[in-house]
């Protein structure tokens, strides 16, 4: 039993090595957005200009688009931003 405890001390250790999983916003449109984003209860916005990428949300958040929709990610989702509108892959 006592190396099955260091081997699963050793599984936990290890597993709070690995990176965190967020989601990446890329801004599909020709103008700059802004991006309302809510993680772990506070709001922020996130300019984006055209082209541009940016990793957020390693927690899970919801973020609100420039037309109104409304997303809820986890975490490692590939969100594009076009026409003002959330596609999530």
């Amino acid at each position: 039993m006592k190396v099955l405890s260091i081997a699963f001390a050793s599984v936990i250790s290890l597993a709070g090595t690995l990176p965190a999983l967020a989601a990446d916003i890329t801004n599909g449109d020709k103008k700059p957005v802004v991006i309302d984003v809510v993680e772990n209860g506070t709001r922020s916005k996130l300019p984006l200009p055209p082209g541009a990428s940016e990793s957020i949300c390693p927690s899970g958040c919801f973020i609100t688009a420039p037309n109104g929709d409304r997303v809820g990610l986890s975490g490692g989702e590939t969100v594009k931003i076009s026409g003002g509108a959330v596609i999530v892959n």
